[in-house]
Formats: structure tokens, C-alpha cells, sequence
């Protein structure tokens, strides 16, 4: 039997639910109770040694931390977000935005159609959450 490869996930984002989950003093298997999985999987996120995290785990973690998912992902602040959210225009390009897109530009194919995938949801949840 062979070993499947182990790809380590975008971002750091293991390293930033390793230290939500630190700051509220909970373990790995207080967040995996918390989330619905085990404690291995827990583990396996923030040490980067997933194949995929699932977007419903992803959300179920960044509700459990009380963090905004774009936090975890792209490690930005709330002030950061509303910042950009509240923009009306997008015609200077900061220097994270383009750090993001050197980033983007740099991941293979197939990453940067799971991370427009994942932009496309997060826009659309955001949209269906303000309209309530």
C-alpha cells in the first residue's frame, strides 16, 4: 500500500485555529468536541497535514472560536474587513491585496479554483447574512 500524499493547507490557517483555539484555553479535544470531529482531525489542521479542509468543518471552526472564517483563512483583523467591505471603490490596490494576489497567481490550477470557490461562498453568505 502506498502512502497518500500529504498536502499542507493554504495560508497558515492550521497555525491560526491552533492559536484562537490556545487563546480560549480550550485543548484539541475541547475544539473537536465543540466542532463535531475528533481530535486527530484537530490535529491535523493545525499542523497543516490535511488533503482538504472541508468548508463545513471550516465554518463550524471559525463559529466555535468566535471568528470570522476570513480570518482563519487569510488572517486578516475585523478592522481590516470592515475597512474593505465598507470601500466604496476598489481602484488603489494595497499592498495586501496584492500580496494576496501574487499568492493566488502563484498556487496551481486547481488551488485557485477551490479558493474562487471559496470567495464565491463566503460573498454569497455575507450577502444572505446583511440582508437579514
Amino acid at each position: 500500500m502506498s502512502k497518500r500524499k500529504v498536502t499542507a493547507a493554504p495560508f497558515g490557517v492550521g497555525t491560526r485555529i491552533k492559536r484562537a483555539r490556545e487563546a480560549k484555553g480550550w485543548s484539541q479535544p475541547d475544539l473537536a468536541r465543540k466542532v463535531g470531529v475528533s481530535k486527530s482531525a484537530v490535529n491535523q489542521w493545525e499542523n497543516g497535514a490535511v488533503q482538504n479542509l472541508k468548508l463545513g468543518n471550516l465554518f463550524a471552526v471559525a463559529d466555535a472560536l468566535g471568528k470570522d472564517v476570513r480570518e482563519l483563512v487569510f488572517g486578516e483583523t475585523p478592522a481590516a474587513l470592515s475597512v474593505a467591505e465598507t470601500s466604496a471603490t476598489y481602484s488603489v490596490v494595497t499592498t495586501q491585496q496584492l500580496a494576496l494576489l501574487r499568492l493566488y497567481e502563484s498556487l496551481p490550477a486547481k488551488a485557485r479554483t477551490h479558493c474562487r470557490a471559496l470567495m464565491q461562498l463566503l460573498a454569497t453568505n455575507s450577502a444572505t447574512s446583511s440582508k437579514g
